[in-house]
This record gives structure tokens, sequence and C-alpha cells, in this order.
């Protein structure tokens, strides 16, 4: 469809019609063959049917952090690609209602290890984070020269890396720091994937609401050249107002924010209808105005092929959860595993007694991004179905306890309600699961259900599983009490059952009326029947070989709305590796995480360390062929992994160079450097040479196995008028190589990469001078290095 053509459709609608279109909930207009559309759903690592509308599983990747992890472009442009296979599948399977407009990639650089979202981003560093999503977003469009696949929106457009008062915080940062930096990692999403949709983000950019940010318009399409829509995050309209007080009423909301560049509105339909109408009737706005909103959206949805028959892609049912998607997913799994540390127990030839321990081993925690998989293979079953059923026993390390509240025992009746007993004869007996940081959860040892206390302030005993995006299955223990979901201690009603004492409305802040703020709480006195510690331990002491699984649940102690306490292991937890590490001096330690650690004191004493991202359907099954040597690891560190003492800026500091953020201005000694992995093989970089913009080597597997390598290109500035990195990425690759066989490799090293922003003109500017340019392993394994000169004006 020409442009022509939907400026034509536009003209054809009434006023109400077009406010009809700019929700997310788009309305039909059935006279001129429009359907009803929803704008957005997720697709991070698989497609997500969160509401259950389908009742259809879908191929689940690993985390994005995950994905990053395998710096493997290529990989990410078939992951996309499947991605929108099964979008179109599921908008053929909704009445073609939603699905091809999703919501990911989470471009966000990931400038702090606190933050709760970073398991859905791609690591610190822009142009690896921006080169990787837009390789994800090639492949979501398909190779059509009109027509596209999927439209995915990249997020959050900017500077979101804070969960404490995200709907109205602000992000201060100097000029050179957005640009070299923040807004750079979304740029690549735009000038090489042509991204055609971008979600903005809740916080305000020096001063400014992202959702009224007027860069959409002035960098976003006019320097980057966006030919779609722009949608801001859920809610975030009403913030503007509401939260950041930034404007008036939403009607004054609704001006800025057309005005600015946005285009389609996730809020309840009728509230941007509603504001639409006054600004309107105000004279805020003009209809133009949302003509031109209209115009992004439609032409996006024509390209989509909802407004004629030609378009190439057609939904098939066969497509979800294909086996070559199945495939993707184990080999995306297996590329992201990253091989920290290995002394030489990796890779384990036959063992026949190995205790796999740790309660993330055993069991599937999916995160709030996550599909719902065909099937999901712990790291517990990938070890038995690798090393063979009778050769792997395990421990979750979950106490057995009872719980006296008040002086009665803590008892749970047919129904699920939860009281307490004074003889002990009907006490429960619960399995006790710490998340740390005080977290706990507790199952009923006889039935298998959770206990929760929901926001009505009733505890039950009646959850199948630990999760969900308000987590009722949380207690803390504090003071010798035990508190529930909202910190609040517990009490008895006048029926006998346990409730809440300040159960809050579904924002988790605002108390409810009626609450039991002044009812006496009950003290709490715990009876262990049983030690989960030290019957692992016991496990490790007889074994040949300990798989220690460490890590965290992707909903607890971390995620969207909370940021982490701090960047190491748990207070509870930190112990745990040098314990297990004295009852079997052969120990591997598995961290299935959404974020890095800060590992204490004496982890270079731990045999091998692999850091096994979470979230693939066969995650299992790839840390279990790491560990055993079918293939070599070859992930790589997205981000810095710092030690416990590093001195972090606080979390609400947005800048990078006079706050020393990231790889390219840390002056500390990283633990784990960023681009790090080792492998079961060693190679050789040698003749370097610099033609232009390339620069080649020869790269040659030199060790005895078939392992992948991924040769990093970085630069450093020697002399220049401001403070530039210690060093900085601008390529990179991954390729495979046999034993004793060789590759040239070329890299490239383009002269805008090498320039920073100059403040006062307003512009990137390449300085003249000497630059030091770099090959290697990661930013602290460099293996090649020459001088280049760049002369005025070039």
């Amino acid at each position: 469809m020409t442009d022509e053509a939907i400026r034509a459709l536009i003209a054809s609608m009434t006023r109400e019609e077009k406010l009809g279109l700019l929700p997310t909930r788009q309305a039909a207009v059935e006279h001129l063959g429009i359907g009803e559309y929803h704008i957005g759903g997720e697709g991070a690592h698989g497609v997500v049917d969160r509401d259950g509308n389908t009742a259809e599983a879908t191929t689940v990747y690993p985390i994005p952090f995950g994905l990053a992890c395998a710096w493997d472009k290529e990989l990410m442009r078939l992951i996309g690609n499947a991605i929108a296979d099964e979008a179109r599948a599921m908008y053929e399977l909704s009445g073609k209602k939603g699905w091809l407009t999703l919501w990911f990639p989470t471009i966000d650089p990931e400038r702090d290890m606190r933050w709760g979202r970073t398991e859905e981003a791609y690591g610190e560093d822009p142009l690896l984070a921006g080169h990787l999503a837009a390789a994800l977003i090639r492949g979501a469009h398909g190779d059509d020269p009109y027509y596209i696949k999927l439209s995915p929106a990249p997020k959050h457009f900017y500077a979101n890396n804070n969960e404490r008062d995200r709907s109205f915080s602000d992000s201060v940062m100097p000029e050179r720091d957005k640009r070299e930096y923040y807004l750079r990692a979304f740029r690549y999403a735009f000038t090489e994937g042509k991204a055609l949709s971008l979600m903005t983000a809740y916080n305000k950019i020096n001063g400014v609401p992202a959702t009224v940010n007027p860069e959409l318009l002035t960098v976003v399409k006019g320097e980057w050249g966006c030919e779609g829509f722009f949608v801001c995050d859920g809610g975030a309209f009403g913030q503007v107002a509401n939260e950041h007080r930034h404007t008036p009423s939403h009607a004054h909301t609704m001006a800025a924010a057309l005005a600015a560049g946005m285009d389609c509105f996730t809020d309840k339909a009728e509230t941007v209808i509603e504001a639409a109408r006054q600004a309107l009737d105000m004279g805020l706005i003009t209809e133009e105005s949302i003509d031109r909103a209209l115009f992004n959206i439609l032409r996006v949805r024509a390209r989509l092929g909802h407004f004629d028959a030609r378009c190439p892609y057609k939904g098939d049912k066969a497509r979800l959860c294909h086996p070559e998607h199945a495939a993707l997913s184990l080999r995306a799994a297996e590329e992201s595993i990253v091989l920290l540390q290995n002394n030489g127990l990796l890779p384990l030839k036959n063992p026949d007694n190995i205790a796999v321990i740790g309660e993330l081993a055993g069991l599937h925690y999916p995160d709030w991004y996550s599909g719902s998989p065909p099937y999901y293979v712990t790291i517990l079953a990938g070890a038995r179905e690798r090393f063979g059923e009778a050769n792997v026993r395990y421990a979750n390390m979950r106490s057995k306890v009872a719980l006296r509240l008040g002086g009665g025992w803590v008892r749970v009746d047919g129904r699920g309600d939860v009281r307490t007993d004074g003889t002990g004869e009907n006490r429960a007996e619960f399995w006790e699961i710490d998340w740390g940081y005080g977290a706990k959860s507790y199952q009923n040892a006889a039935t298998g259900l959770y206990l929760r206390v929901d926001f009505e302030g009733v505890c039950s005993c009646l959850s199948e599983r630990v999760g969900g995006w308000f987590v009722y299955e949380l207690f803390w223990e504090d003071n010798g009490q035990l508190l529930a979901l909202n910190k609040a201690p517990l009490y008895l009603d006048e029926n006998g059952r346990i409730m809440s004492a300040v159960p809050l409305s579904q924002d988790q802040r605002t108390p409810q009326e009626g609450r039991k703020a002044d009812a006496p709480s009950l003290t709490l006195e715990k009876e262990t029947l049983f030690c989960g510690r030290e019957h692992a331990l016991e496990l490790a002491r007889g074994s040949d070989t300990t798989l220690l699984v460490m890590g965290n649940h992707p909903l607890i102690c971390g995620r969207e709305c909370y940021d982490r306490p701090g960047i190491t292991f748990p207070p509870s937890h930190a112990d745990l590796p040098a314990a297990f590490l004295r009852a079997c001096p052969r120990l591997a330690l598995v961290l299935a995480a959404g974020y890095p650690f800060a590992l204490e004191r004496g982890y270079e004493d731990i045999p091998a360390i692999i850091f096994a991202p979470p979230g693939a359907q066969g995650a299992g099954t790839a840390a279990a062929r790491a560990l055993a040597g079918d293939y070599s690891p070859a992930g790589r560190l997205p981000m810095t992994w710092l030690p416990p003492d590093a001195a972090l800026p606080d979390i609400m500091d947005y800048r990078i160079i006079d706050a020393g953020r990231t790889y390219m201005y840390y002056r500390g000694k990283a633990q784990f450097p960023f681009g790090h992995g080792l492998s079961y093989s060693s190679f050789d970089y040698s003749g370097l040479i610099i033609d232009g913009e390339e620069v080649s080597f020869t790269l040659k597997n030199i060790g005895k196995t078939r392992s992948d390598e991924t040769p990093q290109l970085y630069f450093a500035a020697l002399r220049s008028a401001v403070p530039r990195p210690r060093l900085q990425l601008a390529d990179f690759t991954r390729l495979t190589l046999d034993p004793g066989r060789s590759a040239r490799v070329t890299l490239r090293l383009p002269a805008s990469e090498l320039a920073y922003y100059n403040e006062g003109e307003g512009v990137f500017t390449a300085e003249a001078g000497e630059y030091k340019v770099m090959v290697g392993a990661s930013c602290e394994d460099i293996r090649l290095s020459a001088l280049i000169t760049v002369k005025e004006g070039e």
C-alpha cells in the first residue's frame, strides 16, 4: 500500500474513528477494512502468551543476557526469524487481532550490575547491544523488500536502568554520555536493523518524561531515519501528569506527546481517547496531529499485510515449537554458556558419582518475559541424562521445619486455610526455601502446595509454584517475627486464621482500607526437623564430583520493579562455595543466573566455574553437555564482573565517564573482565594487517578440541582533549575452528567509531592523532596491536 493510499484511508475516517486508533487496543473501522488489532505483546526470548488466550506452547530461548553471552549476530538473526514465525502463527490463531507488533528487544545498555532487569538486556557495551539487537530485528522483519513478518519495538528509550521510583525518577546525564552511550545503543537498531517501532521508558531524561521526549522526532526520525511509529510503555501516558507532574492534565500530555513524535498509547483506551478528544476541543492539538500519528501506525500495519492479501508471510500453526526452533534454542543455550574458570576439572570424564546441589538445579522457574515451552530440561535432568541416572544424586538444600506463631503451631486444613494449633498434634511440616536477603518460601511437605498471603491479607496454602508478577509466596524472618509479602507482621483474626497486618492495593504501595496495622503481631519460633544444608554437604562428601548450582530465582531478589540489594551472593548463601569445596575438592560452581555476581574471596580456589544463563527450554541439556565436553563452551561476558569491594556509584548516577562506569572507564581490577570466556582449546592470533577500515589477522586453533572463538576488536585514543575510554569495542565475530585449522578474519573499524561527541560544537569529532588498534579474546586479553594515525580532516 502506498503512502498516498494510507493518507486517503485516514481521510475517509470520522474523527471518532481516528481517536479509536490511538490506543494500543485499536478499534476496528469496518467500512474501511481495518480490523480490530492489539499493538503489543512480548518476545524477548520467544513469543509470550501470558494470558493463555490460545493455550499454545512456544519455543523459549535463553534470557536476553544469555543471548548476549553468545556474541553471535547470525544466531540472533535466526532467532528473530524463528520468533516471527511463531508470532505469525499466533496472529492467525487470534483471529488476526494481534501478535505482529511485539515489544522487544530491551536495548538499554547495562551500566550497573544492580539493575533489577539485567536479565532482559544485552550487556554494558552499546555497540555489542546495538549490533545484537539489530540482527534480531532484521531476522524478525524477514527478507521481503516491502512486507515484514514481524515488527519488534526496541525498548525502553532511554536511560532506563533503575527500578526504584521508575515511574517518576529523572535520569540526569551530560550530553556526551547521552550521545556516546545511551543513544548509541539504540542507534544501530534503526540505522542497521531498520526498526519500524520503538517503545519509550517511564523515567524522565534530564527533566523531560520519555513519553514526551522531542528526541523521538529530532533523533530517531530526523537523524536515524525511522519510518515507523512510537509507543509509550504500559501506563506511561497517565504517568506524565499523575506521577511526573509534568503536565496539568492528560489532554496536555496528549498534546505534548504528539508534538514530540509519540503515535500510540499503552493505557486504558477510554483514557487515551478522552484525552485526545479534550485536547482537540481545547485547541491544544489539531486533527492533522492525529493524522500524522495514524499514518505512522498504519504504514507499519500495511507492511505487515493487514490491508491486502499479497503479503508473503502466512501464519502456520505447524511452526509453533517446530523441531528447527528447538534445535536453534539448544544451540543458543550452548553458545551462551561462559567458562569463567577452569583449573583442569573440566571437561568431566566419565564421572560415576556426582552430587548435584541447589534449589535452582531441580526446578524450572520462568522469568516474567518467558513463554510456556513445550518442555524444560533442568540442570539436574540434564546431568542425569548425560551422566546416567544412577550416577547422579541430588540435594536441593531445603530444610524441613515446623512453624510456631504466637504460641500456636501452624496447621493447614483441607481447604488450604492456615491457622494455629496449640497442641501441635495437627501441625504442618514445611520445606523451607531460602532465596537470600531474608526472602523465604514454605512448601507443605504433605501436599506440595506453598504458603501465600494475597492482597486481601489472607494466608492460605494453595499455590502450586513460587512466581508470578506478584510473588505471594514470599515471607521474611525479622526480629522474631514472620513477615508476609508486604513485609508486614502476621496476626490472628477473630476466626483464628493467619492474616497479614497491612494488606496492600495492587500497586504494592497503598494500604487498603480496614487494615489491621495495630493488630498484635505474632512471634515466630521454628523447629528444624531436617537440615537441608547438612544433608547436602554429606552428599558432597561422599561424591567424586560436586556440581553446586547457585544463582537467582528470576522473580525474587532482583527483577522488574526491584533492583538488587547487592552484587554479591546473599549473606545466607555467601559461604556455600567454600563450604562445598571443603566437602568435595572436585567442585564445579554452576551459576544459573540472570546477572553477574561478585564472588567472595577464595573463588580462585574453585576448580571450575561456569555461567549458565537460564531460560532456554534445553538449558539443562546445554549445561550438562558443556560440563561433559561434548562441545567446547565459548560464550563471552557482555558485562564486567566487579569484585565485592568495588566502589559503586549511586544507582541513580547516570554518568558514565565521570562515574567510571563500564569496562571503558572503570579503573579498578575486574573479577572477570568484559569479553572474558575460556574454552577447552587454545587459539593463536597472528599477522595483523590494517588496511583502511579493515583489520585482518590469522586465527589458528592450536589446541586439540574443535571450538568456537570470538575475536574482539578494540581501539583507544592515545592523546585526546577530553577523557576517552581506556579501550572501546569496535567489532567482533564468532567462528568455529577444528584443531590445527586456521582462518583469516577481517573485522571493521569505521572511522565514525573513532569519534567522540564534541559538546561545544554539537557534533561527533574524530580527533587527529594516534590510536591504538587491538585484537584480543577479551578487553584484558589483547593478543595483537598496532598504531594508526588519523590526520586532521580525515
